[in-house]
């Protein structure tokens, strides 16, 4: 019988895959989207802070009442003490069990769509066990995995068939993909023959993570995009070793300093304010690094206890308007930087995947991530990459004009 469906995604690119995994396998087999009190609306929710789980509840909260006949699933990164009114359970570690809640056995591996977006995400890995002080990540994704070599080829020539020419390549600890002695290398050497993908990025990486090899495999590719995502979280020796993230910030800047090699290149970053035990001189250790080797933009957040992890017992010195306060110059430092790496592009050219039109001018991120407005003096198509030469910046960006 055919079902009808919603579905509502918070968090992480894994996250929003497996969404998109799931819509795909209930509509190949004969289900349908319906927005107005489905059958079923799936809600795949994040955990990693307080605030994340406080926009899952809103959003339960008002779907039930707008679907009033509608029966909710619940899946993602479920908490497992957490108190929230729903028909189904179904954590990230069980997510199969959706198609038994739809009568579905042997759900596809792969994606051949990825509804609403310019560039696919292909989930290659998954799992931690890392355990970071802060992080509830390894309570709900524990168990290991990595793609298997002949699925990612398969699902990267359909998203190629689906007009997708750029993808980007997802996972709790991507440079820890390993199927059957098979490495993030293969994969790339897979994507460097793939016709019709003409660029790929990878996802959030682990500082400890990237290698002298790790570095020769994206500066030897013709196709990646020269941005990476690194996962930093504080500027201070001490606070990194209280979140037992097992390198230094020396070992930090000595791979960016190794990766601006790459032509072009930029990096970005998360950052957690407020951690316990953080004082004044850390924090300003961490706006220093940030002015000094400038980030291209930053993910910001004030610490959040999780139930569970060590610091959840650690004492916090810091208030929550404190760690509000300075998340916001911590991003304030941030903008400060920003324009000078934009104003070095005037002049230079980059090439842009178009996404969108706004506010008269075609839109879309350059191969190191930086929004650039597109003059519409030439004849331009959405989800196509074009060369671009920039001309001036913008409050939120680069303008330029199509070669």
């Amino acid at each position: 019988m055919s079902l009808s469906f919603n579905i509502f995604t918070f968090g992480c690119k894994v996250n929003q895959y497996d969404s998109q995994l799931i819509r795909s396998n209930l509509i190949e087999k004969g289900n349908f989207i319906k927005t107005d009190n489905p059958d079923f609306i799936i809600v795949n929710m994040c955990s990693l802070t307080q605030n994340a789980v406080r926009k899952t509840r809103l959003l339960l909260n008002r779907v039930k009442r707008e679907n009033p006949d509608s029966k909710i699933i619940l899946t993602g990164c479920i908490e497992d003490d957490v108190v929230l009114d729903v028909d189904y359970k179904v954590h990230v570690r069980e997510k199969e069990k959706i198609y038994d809640i739809f009568d579905i056995s042997i759900p596809l591996e792969y994606l051949k769509d990825f509804s609403g977006h310019s560039r696919a995400f292909v989930m290659i890995q998954e799992g931690c066990k890392n355990f970071c002080t802060y992080c509830i990540v390894p309570f709900m994704r524990n168990i290991m995995y990595s793609k298997p070599v002949e699925v990612f080829k398969k699902e990267i020539n359909l998203l190629a068939k689906s007009g997708f020419k750029e993808i980007v390549l997802t996972g709790t600890h991507i440079n820890r993909y390993n199927y059957k002695e098979n490495t993030l290398k293969d994969l790339v050497d897979i994507i460097e023959k793939q016709p019709g993908i003409e660029r790929f990025r990878i996802s959030s990486i682990e500082p400890n993570e990237i290698d002298d090899d790790f570095i020769k495999i994206i500066s030897e590719s013709k196709k990646f995009c020269s941005h990476l995502h690194l996962s930093i979280q504080s500027a201070s020796n001490l606070i990194l070793e209280k979140m037992e993230r097992n390198y230094s910030i020396k070992k930090v800047v000595d791979i960016i300093n190794k990766l601006k090699n790459i032509p072009n290149f930029e990096w970005s970053s998360d950052f957690i304010v407020g951690f316990p035990g953080e004082l004044e001189q850390d924090f300003n250790e961490t706006v220093e690094f940030i002015k000094k080797y400038k980030p291209v933009f930053l993910h910001v957040f004030p610490f959040s206890k999780r139930k569970g992890t060590k610091a959840f017992l650690m004492k916090e010195n810091l208030t929550n308007k404190d760690k509000k306060n300075k998340a916001a110059l911590l991003r304030e430092a941030q903008k400060e930087v920003q324009k000078s790496v934009w104003q070095k592009y005037i002049g230079k050219t980059l090439n842009i995947l178009v996404e969108k039109e706004e506010d008269g001018y075609y839109t879309g991120y350059s191969e190191n991530y930086i929004k650039v407005f597109i003059k519409n003096d030439k004849i331009i198509k959405k989800e196509n990459i074009y060369f671009v030469k920039i001309i001036d910046i913008k409050n939120d960006g680069l303008i330029g004009s199509r070669i």
